[in-house]
């Protein structure tokens, strides 16, 4: 598969940064995205930006709202929510538009992973999926929430070491996640993990553990009210 360089090569007129979050109202219907950029390989990650564009397509279509955080390190602390809106910007004569709303929302995503590979900002090691989710959560997602994770969560639990390859074990996981309210409540979203269990190369995950996965996030985003989507469908 040939790669885009999301954004690398838009020219962006800088007024479009004025369209960015102060638009919304926060009526709109809002598309959440995930990148998550702990520990992934950057063929992976350039997978991730691509399938993150490929949605973006659709939220400009039908006019969504769009949260969009690149976890790095601890989300609580270490990395911003960026925001964009495709509200009013409907039919052909405001294409252009959409496409610079779009496009200054990939450079401000493009300058954070900058900053990541250069060693700024983000100190905290590992994979905080769940925070991920309760930070971005945090605000409407009634458009669906999708994570581009592998699901190898080290931070409000680790799956190389909890028990996560029985029932009674994900379930443990799961009541202790919403006892602690790491993903807030996910009640009538959808979450989708559409690169969920494509571990990277080298991973010292056990087989038996990369089974559970799916079994794991199910158990997690069901028992705070949400469902999920597992892998490409």
């Amino acid at each position: 598969m040939t790669r885009r360089r999301a954004g690398l090569a838009l020219a962006i007129p800088a007024a479009c940064a004025l369209a960015l979050s102060s638009c919304g109202g926060g009526r709109d219907p809002t598309a959440c995205y995930l990148l998550d950029w702990g520990g992934s390989t950057r063929a992976i990650q350039a997978d991730y930006m691509d399938g993150f564009v490929d949605a973006t397509d659709r939220d400009m279509r039908e006019g969504h709202a769009v949260r969009v955080l690149l976890v790095r390190g601890d989300p609580r602390t270490e990395s911003v929510v960026l925001t964009a809106t495709f509200a009013g910007l409907g039919g052909l004569e405001k294409q252009g538009d959409r496409r610079q709303r779009r496009g200054s929302l990939l450079s401000r995503l493009e300058s954070q992973i900058e900053d990541v590979d250069a060693g700024i900002g983000a100190t905290t090691p590992g994979s905080a999926i769940a925070a991920g989710i309760g930070v971005l959560n945090s605000g409407d997602c009634d458009a669906g929430l999708t994570a581009f994770t592998d699901g190898l969560e080290t931070d409000a639990f680790s799956v190389y070491r909890d028990d996560i390859t029985t029932a009674e074990g994900r379930h443990h996981v799961a009541q202790a996640l919403e006892h602690d309210q790491a993903l807030g409540d996910l009640t009538n979203v959808t979450v989708a993990m559409p690169f969920g269990g494509i571990v990277p190369t080298g991973s010292t995950l056990p087989d038996e553990r990369k089974r559970a996965l799916k079994a794991l996030w199910e158990e997690v985003v069901k028992t705070v009210g949400g469902r999920l989507t597992w892998g490409q469908q």
